[in-house]
């Protein structure tokens, strides 16, 4: 296999780092380089076992167990273990949540290298305690490793500082990822749902003034950090399942009818009433999340991935682990403060292919999302092959 540059360098740093943390885009093949530090291991060391962990199941049986077997690692010879299965071999594939079990069992002791993978999400405290379990070879694998809580600093000081990245950026000026056209549609509330936007934000500022911080973890007060939860829910709300936001998308999908496109948002019911509005317009789409079932999930990717059906309606559930094919169009309906769901989504619609992405984002002017898009914007035009901004106002459905 003739490896990519960054992977022939991140090689190198492993080799002098075997305690490290590889940020890589998304798309730009992070668990190959992964497969070849085993590979140069086991060269090195023909006894030496192997346990990948990953937060998701999914993560393990499509991308891992099909990426060990194409570069030489029968599925025979790998083990799996999970809710499902409890395989052991000399590289195992392990869920996070079933880790605890192998460690109580005494097995995760014969194991000398650990990769974990989206190591962005072993940050809590009861994931923290498996990271600092010193091993012979120890690597982290995320497209970014920011967190909310900050705890991505912990995570950081455990492998030692020591972090290999190669970003977006860079990935598509190597021509890994696509080039992509990217769309900011500006969208306005009716004046009603400004009103009430604006005043859950007045009742947040009051609460924030009181307590002097807006972390809701360092308000002592129990009632206000209720009620600051409770006034932060409901203005997402009202941002995100406005419906000004689902007469856009369709229009949009309409623009872009006999593309792969896939639509993200944050919740259920917004999927939900998307596919019933495009299905009064005599379009069909698939729905990928948390109510609809493991076998009815496999189907709808299936039928994306053979081009059954072209829109995928989805949440956070595709943000990290399904293998998703090439994708023409993304729209970014929903808005999130840090960067790793932003890029985990970009990620998503900039795998390699003879034609530019696009990138359609949605931001709802005078609230929140503005505010993010703003701090956002200059990366965007930085990294986007083309960049435009329209006021929008969609046709009623």
């Amino acid at each position: 296999m003739i490896l990519r540059e960054w992977q022939v360098d991140a090689l190198q740093f492993f080799k002098k780092h075997l305690n490290s943390i590889y940020t890589v885009s998304t798309g730009a093949g992070k668990s190959v380089f992964a497969i070849q530090c085993i590979k140069k291991i086991l060269e090195d060391d023909p006894t030496v076992k192997v346990m990948i962990i990953s937060p998701k199941n999914v993560i393990l049986e499509q991308t891992w167990l099909d990426e060990l077997n194409v570069n030489g690692f029968p599925i025979n010879k790998v083990g799996i273990y999970n809710q499902c299965a409890k395989e052991f071999s000399q590289i195992t594939l392990c869920s996070i949540q079933s880790l605890g079990n192998v460690i109580r069992s005494g097995i995760y002791e014969y194991y000398d290298f650990v990769i974990f993978d989206e190591i962005h999400n072993y940050g809590t405290t009861n994931y923290l305690k498996y990271l600092i379990i010193p091993k012979k070879y120890k690597i982290g694998l995320t497209a970014t490793l920011e967190r909310e809580d900050n705890n991505y600093i912990v995570i950081k000081k455990i492998f030692d500082f020591n972090i290999f990245n190669y970003g977006i950026e860079q990935s598509i000026k190597d021509g890994i990822l696509n080039k992509f056209e990217f769309i900011n549609i500006n969208l306005e509330l009716n004046e009603e749902d400004q009103e009430k936007y604006n005043e859950i934000s007045k009742n947040i500022n009051v609460i924030i003034k009181n307590n002097g911080t807006g972390k809701i973890n360092q308000i002592a007060n129990e009632i206000d950090r209720n009620r600051l939860l409770k006034y932060i829910h409901e203005r997402k709300e009202l941002v995100d399942k406005n419906k000004l936001k689902r007469q856009a998308v369709i229009n949009i999908i309409k623009e872009n009818i006999n593309s792969k496109i896939i639509v993200f948002n944050q919740y259920n019911v917004i999927s939900k009433d998307l596919y019933w509005d495009l299905s009064d317009e005599y379009i069909t789409s698939g729905i990928i999340n948390s109510d609809i079932s493991k076998p009815n999930q496999i189907k709808t990717f299936n039928n994306f991935e053979n081009d059954k059906c072209n829109i995928l309606l989805t949440t956070t559930m595709t943000d990290e682990g399904y293998n998703l094919p090439k994708i023409d169009v993304a729209i970014i309906m929903s808005q999130n403060s840090t960067n790793k769901q932003f890029i985990q989504r970009m990620g998503r619609v900039l795998r390699k292919k003879k034609h530019n992405s696009k990138v359609y984002y949605l931001t709802i002017c005078n609230t929140y999302e503005e505010k993010i898009y703003h701090k956002r914007k200059d990366f965007i035009k930085k990294i986007s092959n083309s960049f435009t901004e329209i006021n929008y106002k969609p046709k009623s459905l």
